[in-house]
Protein backbone atom coordinates (compact mmCIF):
# COMPACT_ATOMS: atom_id res chain seq x y z
CA UNK A 1 0.00 0.00 0.00
CA UNK A 2 1.46 3.16 -1.09
CA UNK A 3 2.46 5.83 2.01
CA UNK A 4 0.39 8.80 1.97
CA UNK A 5 1.94 12.60 2.30
CA UNK A 6 1.60 12.38 5.83
CA UNK A 7 3.47 10.24 8.45
CA UNK A 8 0.61 9.06 11.40
CA UNK A 9 1.87 10.82 14.58
CA UNK A 10 1.57 7.67 16.67
CA UNK A 11 3.78 5.70 14.49
CA UNK A 12 6.59 8.14 14.28
CA UNK A 13 6.61 8.74 18.33
CA UNK A 14 7.13 4.82 18.49
CA UNK A 15 9.92 5.46 15.92
CA UNK A 16 11.51 8.35 17.45
CA UNK A 17 11.57 6.21 20.85
CA UNK A 18 12.96 3.40 19.58
CA UNK A 19 15.44 5.05 17.70
CA UNK A 20 16.49 6.88 20.82
CA UNK A 21 16.90 3.79 23.38
CA UNK A 22 19.08 2.46 20.39
CA UNK A 23 21.25 5.20 20.59
CA UNK A 24 21.14 6.51 23.91
CA UNK A 25 22.73 3.22 25.93
CA UNK A 26 22.78 3.48 29.19
CA UNK A 27 25.21 4.78 31.60
CA UNK A 28 27.58 2.88 34.25
CA UNK A 29 27.04 4.16 38.11
CA UNK A 30 29.84 3.93 40.60
CA UNK A 31 29.23 4.54 44.80
CA UNK A 32 31.84 5.24 46.61
CA UNK A 33 31.83 4.26 49.55
CA UNK A 34 29.23 1.52 49.57
CA UNK A 35 28.44 1.56 53.13
CA UNK A 36 28.28 4.56 55.32
CA UNK A 37 26.81 6.10 58.34
CA UNK A 38 24.14 9.02 58.48
CA UNK A 39 26.52 11.61 58.50
CA UNK A 40 28.87 10.19 55.86
CA UNK A 41 28.81 11.23 51.98
CA UNK A 42 28.90 8.83 49.36
CA UNK A 43 29.84 10.15 45.91
CA UNK A 44 27.98 8.85 42.90
CA UNK A 45 29.43 8.89 39.33
CA UNK A 46 27.06 8.33 36.33
CA UNK A 47 29.28 7.50 33.55
CA UNK A 48 27.65 7.27 29.85
CA UNK A 49 29.60 5.71 26.84
CA UNK A 50 29.15 9.34 25.37
CA UNK A 51 28.64 13.40 26.48
CA UNK A 52 27.90 16.59 25.02
CA UNK A 53 27.79 20.31 26.16
CA UNK A 54 24.58 20.28 26.79
CA UNK A 55 24.09 16.62 28.25
CA UNK A 56 22.38 16.08 31.49
CA UNK A 57 22.87 13.54 34.17
CA UNK A 58 20.04 12.21 36.35
CA UNK A 59 20.29 9.89 40.11
CA UNK A 60 17.46 8.02 41.17
CA UNK A 61 18.03 8.54 44.56
CA UNK A 62 15.24 6.81 47.27
CA UNK A 63 12.84 7.50 44.65
CA UNK A 64 13.82 10.65 43.93
CA UNK A 65 15.13 12.22 40.69
CA UNK A 66 18.12 15.10 40.96
CA UNK A 67 19.92 15.89 38.06
CA UNK A 68 23.78 16.97 37.68
CA UNK A 69 25.12 18.74 34.65
CA UNK A 70 28.52 17.01 35.71
CA UNK A 71 27.37 13.81 36.24
CA UNK A 72 28.83 13.70 39.86
CA UNK A 73 26.83 13.77 42.92
CA UNK A 74 27.78 13.82 46.37
CA UNK A 75 24.76 12.56 48.90
CA UNK A 76 25.03 12.89 52.73
CA UNK A 77 23.58 9.33 54.28
CA UNK A 78 20.63 10.97 55.86
CA UNK A 79 19.55 12.59 52.48
CA UNK A 80 19.23 9.18 50.94
CA UNK A 81 17.12 7.68 54.16
CA UNK A 82 14.21 9.51 53.07
CA UNK A 83 11.49 7.86 55.43
CA UNK A 84 13.34 5.12 56.51
CA UNK A 85 15.92 4.64 59.53
CA UNK A 86 19.94 2.76 59.25
CA UNK A 87 20.40 0.30 59.07
CA UNK A 88 19.03 0.11 55.77
CA UNK A 89 20.16 -0.24 51.74
CA UNK A 90 19.12 2.30 49.42
CA UNK A 91 19.18 1.35 46.32
CA UNK A 92 20.39 3.97 43.82
CA UNK A 93 20.15 4.38 39.65
CA UNK A 94 20.82 6.81 37.06
CA UNK A 95 20.20 8.10 33.06
CA UNK A 96 21.03 11.06 30.91
CA UNK A 97 19.60 12.74 27.70
CA UNK A 98 22.19 14.48 24.83
CA UNK A 99 21.49 17.35 22.51
CA UNK A 100 18.69 18.39 24.31
CA UNK A 101 16.24 15.26 23.22
CA UNK A 102 13.45 14.91 25.09
CA UNK A 103 13.96 11.04 25.99
CA UNK A 104 16.03 9.82 28.81
CA UNK A 105 18.78 7.07 28.25
CA UNK A 106 18.22 3.32 29.50
CA UNK A 107 18.68 3.37 32.97
CA UNK A 108 22.40 2.41 34.78
CA UNK A 109 23.29 -0.35 36.57
CA UNK A 110 21.81 -0.43 40.72
CA UNK A 111 23.86 0.00 42.95
CA UNK A 112 23.50 -0.41 46.64
CA UNK A 113 24.42 1.51 49.32
CA UNK A 114 24.04 0.79 53.08
CA UNK A 115 23.40 3.11 55.94
CA UNK A 116 24.87 2.02 59.06
CA UNK A 117 24.01 4.26 62.64
CA UNK A 118 27.32 3.05 64.26
CA UNK A 119 30.33 4.45 62.94
CA UNK A 120 33.46 2.62 62.89
CA UNK A 121 35.76 2.01 65.85
CA UNK A 122 39.44 2.65 66.04
CA UNK A 123 42.15 -0.01 66.95
CA UNK A 124 45.35 -0.34 68.89
CA UNK A 125 47.69 -2.92 69.02
CA UNK A 126 50.55 -3.35 71.81
CA UNK A 127 53.06 -4.14 71.07
CA UNK A 128 52.81 -4.73 67.14
CA UNK A 129 56.08 -7.40 67.34
CA UNK A 130 55.98 -10.46 69.05
CA UNK A 131 57.44 -13.76 69.38
CA UNK A 132 55.11 -16.77 70.01
CA UNK A 133 55.04 -16.65 73.49
CA UNK A 134 54.69 -13.11 73.94
CA UNK A 135 50.95 -11.53 74.40
CA UNK A 136 49.76 -8.37 72.18
CA UNK A 137 46.67 -6.70 73.49
CA UNK A 138 44.01 -5.14 71.75
CA UNK A 139 41.92 -2.08 72.30
CA UNK A 140 38.67 -1.39 70.28
CA UNK A 141 37.17 2.14 70.72
CA UNK A 142 33.82 2.59 69.47
CA UNK A 143 32.92 6.43 69.21
CA UNK A 144 30.21 6.08 71.80
CA UNK A 145 29.59 3.28 73.92
CA UNK A 146 26.81 1.87 76.56
CA UNK A 147 26.51 -0.66 78.77
CA UNK A 148 25.46 -2.85 76.61
CA UNK A 149 27.58 -2.69 74.15
CA UNK A 150 29.72 -5.36 73.00
CA UNK A 151 33.00 -5.55 70.58
CA UNK A 152 34.39 -8.05 68.39
CA UNK A 153 37.83 -8.83 66.71
CA UNK A 154 38.65 -10.81 64.00
CA UNK A 155 41.14 -12.30 64.63
CA UNK A 156 42.98 -14.13 61.70
CA UNK A 157 39.39 -14.84 60.56
CA UNK A 158 38.24 -16.06 64.03
CA UNK A 159 35.78 -13.12 65.46
CA UNK A 160 36.26 -13.00 69.50
CA UNK A 161 33.71 -11.11 71.55
CA UNK A 162 34.57 -8.61 74.39
CA UNK A 163 31.80 -6.54 76.81
CA UNK A 164 35.25 -4.71 77.89
CA UNK A 165 36.92 -3.76 74.20
CA UNK A 166 39.79 -5.31 75.17
CA UNK A 167 41.62 -8.66 74.39
CA UNK A 168 45.15 -9.89 74.88
CA UNK A 169 45.78 -12.40 73.02
CA UNK A 170 49.04 -14.57 72.72
CA UNK A 171 51.32 -14.99 69.73
CA UNK A 172 50.56 -18.84 69.49
CA UNK A 173 46.74 -18.26 69.31
CA UNK A 174 46.75 -15.89 67.27
CA UNK A 175 48.76 -17.96 64.32
CA UNK A 176 46.06 -20.35 63.70
CA UNK A 177 47.49 -22.66 61.19
CA UNK A 178 50.40 -20.34 60.51
CA UNK A 179 54.17 -20.93 61.62
CA UNK A 180 56.34 -17.86 62.55
CA UNK A 181 57.59 -15.16 61.08
CA UNK A 182 53.88 -14.63 60.21
CA UNK A 183 51.67 -11.25 60.10
CA UNK A 184 47.81 -11.72 61.01
CA UNK A 185 45.91 -8.99 60.31
CA UNK A 186 43.75 -7.99 62.94
CA UNK A 187 40.13 -5.77 63.09
CA UNK A 188 37.32 -5.11 65.44
CA UNK A 189 33.38 -3.93 65.36
CA UNK A 190 31.17 -3.51 67.87
CA UNK A 191 27.26 -3.41 68.45
CA UNK A 192 24.66 -1.16 70.69
CA UNK A 193 21.74 -1.40 72.80
CA UNK A 194 21.12 -4.63 71.67
CA UNK A 195 21.17 -4.07 67.84
CA UNK A 196 21.46 -6.41 65.52
CA UNK A 197 23.51 -4.54 63.06
CA UNK A 198 27.41 -4.43 63.78
CA UNK A 199 29.16 -1.19 63.04
CA UNK A 200 31.37 -0.43 60.24
CA UNK A 201 34.79 -2.48 60.69
CA UNK A 202 37.68 -0.43 62.00
CA UNK A 203 40.87 0.36 60.70
CA UNK A 204 43.24 -2.76 60.48
CA UNK A 205 46.46 -3.60 61.86
CA UNK A 206 49.00 -6.17 61.45
CA UNK A 207 50.55 -8.01 64.28
CA UNK A 208 54.12 -9.44 63.18
CA UNK A 209 54.94 -13.06 64.73
CA UNK A 210 58.58 -13.77 65.07
CA UNK A 211 59.88 -16.82 66.87
CA UNK A 212 62.88 -15.48 67.85
CA UNK A 213 63.69 -13.20 70.70
CA UNK A 214 65.29 -9.85 70.95
CA UNK A 215 68.76 -10.09 72.67
CA UNK A 216 70.46 -7.76 74.47
CA UNK A 217 73.10 -5.13 74.06
CA UNK A 218 75.52 -3.64 75.86
CA UNK A 219 78.73 -1.68 75.07
CA UNK A 220 81.58 -1.13 76.67
CA UNK A 221 82.84 2.24 77.12
CA UNK A 222 79.69 4.22 76.26
CA UNK A 223 82.24 7.27 75.73
CA UNK A 224 85.51 6.88 73.47
CA UNK A 225 87.34 9.10 71.13
CA UNK A 226 88.10 8.60 67.28
CA UNK A 227 91.35 6.43 68.51
CA UNK A 228 89.51 4.23 71.23
CA UNK A 229 87.69 0.85 70.71
CA UNK A 230 84.36 -0.10 72.08
CA UNK A 231 83.47 -3.85 72.39
CA UNK A 232 79.66 -4.22 71.53
CA UNK A 233 78.34 -7.82 73.18
CA UNK A 234 75.24 -9.37 71.81
CA UNK A 235 73.16 -11.76 73.82
CA UNK A 236 70.56 -14.14 72.64
CA UNK A 237 68.41 -15.51 75.17
CA UNK A 238 69.58 -19.12 72.96
CA UNK A 239 72.44 -20.07 71.34
CA UNK A 240 73.56 -22.75 69.29
CA UNK A 241 76.99 -23.63 66.99
CA UNK A 242 75.24 -22.29 63.62
CA UNK A 243 74.04 -19.42 65.29
CA UNK A 244 74.73 -16.08 64.12
CA UNK A 245 75.05 -12.75 65.69
CA UNK A 246 74.46 -9.41 63.58
CA UNK A 247 75.75 -6.02 64.56
CA UNK A 248 74.33 -2.60 62.84
CA UNK A 249 76.87 -0.20 63.20
CA UNK A 250 75.99 3.37 61.97
CA UNK A 251 73.78 1.51 58.66
CA UNK A 252 76.52 -0.68 58.35
CA UNK A 253 75.38 -4.71 59.00
CA UNK A 254 78.57 -6.71 60.51
CA UNK A 255 78.53 -10.45 61.04
CA UNK A 256 79.73 -12.50 64.16
CA UNK A 257 80.11 -16.10 65.23
CA UNK A 258 81.36 -15.01 68.80
CA UNK A 259 78.30 -12.21 69.04
CA UNK A 260 81.59 -10.14 70.40
CA UNK A 261 82.56 -6.72 68.15
CA UNK A 262 85.29 -4.93 69.03
CA UNK A 263 85.03 -1.24 66.76
CA UNK A 264 87.33 1.46 66.72
CA UNK A 265 85.78 4.65 67.10
CA UNK A 266 87.12 6.06 63.64
CA UNK A 267 85.35 2.70 61.47
CA UNK A 268 81.93 3.89 63.76
CA UNK A 269 81.56 7.13 62.24
CA UNK A 270 81.30 6.64 58.76
CA UNK A 271 81.07 10.34 57.29
CA UNK A 272 80.53 11.81 60.24
CA UNK A 273 82.90 13.82 62.55
CA UNK A 274 83.26 13.80 66.11
CA UNK A 275 81.54 14.80 68.34
CA UNK A 276 79.05 12.28 67.72
CA UNK A 277 76.67 9.57 68.72
CA UNK A 278 76.46 6.41 67.10
CA UNK A 279 73.64 4.18 67.23
CA UNK A 280 74.61 0.33 67.89
CA UNK A 281 71.74 -2.52 67.56
CA UNK A 282 72.01 -6.04 67.30
CA UNK A 283 70.10 -9.31 65.76
CA UNK A 284 70.90 -13.27 65.39
CA UNK A 285 69.66 -16.15 63.74
CA UNK A 286 69.95 -19.79 64.40
CA UNK A 287 70.01 -22.94 63.22
CA UNK A 288 70.61 -21.36 59.96
CA UNK A 289 66.72 -20.29 59.64
CA UNK A 290 66.50 -17.43 57.45
CA UNK A 291 64.36 -15.38 59.38
CA UNK A 292 66.23 -12.82 61.70
CA UNK A 293 65.24 -12.32 65.39
CA UNK A 294 63.87 -9.08 66.48
CA UNK A 295 66.41 -6.42 67.29
CA UNK A 296 68.08 -5.97 70.56
CA UNK A 297 67.52 -2.28 72.38
CA UNK A 298 69.51 0.23 70.73
CA UNK A 299 72.61 1.36 73.05
CA UNK A 300 74.73 4.92 72.10
CA UNK A 301 77.90 5.06 71.29
CA UNK A 302 79.58 8.95 72.44
CA UNK A 303 82.64 9.15 70.42
CA UNK A 304 84.91 12.83 71.20
CA UNK A 305 87.64 14.62 69.79
CA UNK A 306 88.83 15.23 73.64
CA UNK A 307 90.93 12.47 75.18
CA UNK A 308 90.68 12.00 79.02
CA UNK A 309 92.53 14.01 81.23
CA UNK A 310 94.81 12.92 83.97
CA UNK A 311 94.06 13.56 87.76
CA UNK A 312 96.36 13.80 90.63
CA UNK A 313 95.37 14.07 94.33
CA UNK A 314 97.96 15.53 97.04
CA UNK A 315 97.85 14.25 99.53
CA UNK A 316 96.16 10.60 98.84
CA UNK A 317 95.59 10.00 102.99
CA UNK A 318 94.19 12.90 104.73
CA UNK A 319 91.72 13.69 108.09
CA UNK A 320 88.27 15.12 108.10
CA UNK A 321 90.29 18.83 109.17
CA UNK A 322 92.55 18.52 106.01
CA UNK A 323 92.62 19.62 102.96
CA UNK A 324 93.32 17.80 99.04
CA UNK A 325 94.57 19.41 96.02
CA UNK A 326 93.05 17.96 92.90
CA UNK A 327 94.83 18.51 89.78
CA UNK A 328 93.18 17.77 86.74
CA UNK A 329 95.05 17.48 83.18
CA UNK A 330 94.06 17.70 79.99
CA UNK A 331 96.10 16.43 77.59
CA UNK A 332 95.29 20.05 75.60
CA UNK A 333 93.82 22.90 77.16
CA UNK A 334 92.77 26.46 75.81
CA UNK A 335 92.30 29.73 77.96
CA UNK A 336 88.42 29.36 77.42
CA UNK A 337 88.86 25.71 78.83
CA UNK A 338 86.87 24.39 81.78
CA UNK A 339 87.42 21.37 84.26
CA UNK A 340 84.94 19.76 86.61
CA UNK A 341 85.57 17.41 89.59
CA UNK A 342 83.22 14.59 90.24
CA UNK A 343 84.00 14.58 94.02
CA UNK A 344 81.99 12.01 95.89
CA UNK A 345 78.95 12.10 93.08
CA UNK A 346 78.93 16.17 93.33
CA UNK A 347 80.52 17.84 90.32
CA UNK A 348 82.57 21.08 90.67
CA UNK A 349 83.57 23.60 87.37
CA UNK A 350 86.90 24.77 88.53
CA UNK A 351 88.95 27.00 85.74
CA UNK A 352 91.93 26.77 85.96
CA UNK A 353 91.95 22.93 86.92
CA UNK A 354 92.84 22.94 89.98
CA UNK A 355 90.49 21.89 93.07
CA UNK A 356 91.63 22.30 97.02
CA UNK A 357 88.49 20.15 98.87
CA UNK A 358 88.57 19.67 102.61
CA UNK A 359 87.91 16.08 103.96
CA UNK A 360 84.89 17.02 105.71
CA UNK A 361 83.28 18.51 102.42
CA UNK A 362 84.27 15.19 100.81
CA UNK A 363 82.74 12.68 103.32
CA UNK A 364 79.34 14.19 102.43
CA UNK A 365 77.21 11.75 104.42
CA UNK A 366 79.72 9.27 105.33
CA UNK A 367 81.73 9.15 108.48
CA UNK A 368 85.42 8.35 108.67
CA UNK A 369 87.30 6.31 108.19
CA UNK A 370 85.79 6.29 104.33
CA UNK A 371 87.74 6.23 100.98
CA UNK A 372 86.01 8.79 98.29
CA UNK A 373 86.41 8.23 94.47
CA UNK A 374 87.10 11.16 92.69
CA UNK A 375 87.16 12.03 89.03
CA UNK A 376 87.71 14.73 86.53
CA UNK A 377 86.39 15.84 83.34
CA UNK A 378 87.01 19.00 80.82
CA UNK A 379 85.81 20.96 77.78
CA UNK A 380 87.36 23.25 75.16
CA UNK A 381 86.32 25.98 72.86
CA UNK A 382 82.77 26.42 74.72
CA UNK A 383 81.88 22.81 72.81
CA UNK A 384 78.53 21.47 74.57
CA UNK A 385 80.37 18.11 75.00
CA UNK A 386 82.84 16.57 77.70
CA UNK A 387 85.83 15.23 77.61
CA UNK A 388 86.03 11.17 78.88
CA UNK A 389 86.01 11.24 82.78
CA UNK A 390 89.99 10.37 84.06
CA UNK A 391 90.83 7.65 85.81
CA UNK A 392 89.29 6.86 89.05
CA UNK A 393 91.66 8.39 92.39
CA UNK A 394 90.40 7.47 95.60
CA UNK A 395 91.22 9.85 98.76
CA UNK A 396 91.14 8.07 102.22
CA UNK A 397 90.05 10.03 104.84
CA UNK A 398 90.75 8.70 108.59
CA UNK A 399 90.13 9.36 111.83
CA UNK A 400 91.60 12.05 114.30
Amino acid sequence: MPMSGHFPFSLFKKWAICWSLRNLAHPSLSVEPSVITETDSVTLHCQPPYFTSDSLCYFILNGVVQSSSTCVQTVRGSDLLKDQSPPAQVKVQCFYTINGKWTNSLYSNGQTVTIHNLAHPSLSVEPSVITETDSVTLHCQPPYFTSDSLCYFILNGVVQSSSTCVQTVRGSDLLKDQSPPAQVKVQCFYTINGKWTNSLYSNGQTVTIHNLAHPSLSVEPSVITETDSVTLHCQPPYFTSDSLCYFILNGVVQSSSTCVQTVRGSDLLKDQSPPAQVKVQCFYTINGKWTNSLYSNGQTVTIHNLTRPSLSVEPSVIIEIDSVTLHCQPPDFASESLCSFILNGVIQSSSPCVQTVRGSDLLKDQSPPAQVKVQCFYTINGKWTNSPHSSEQTVIIQKQ
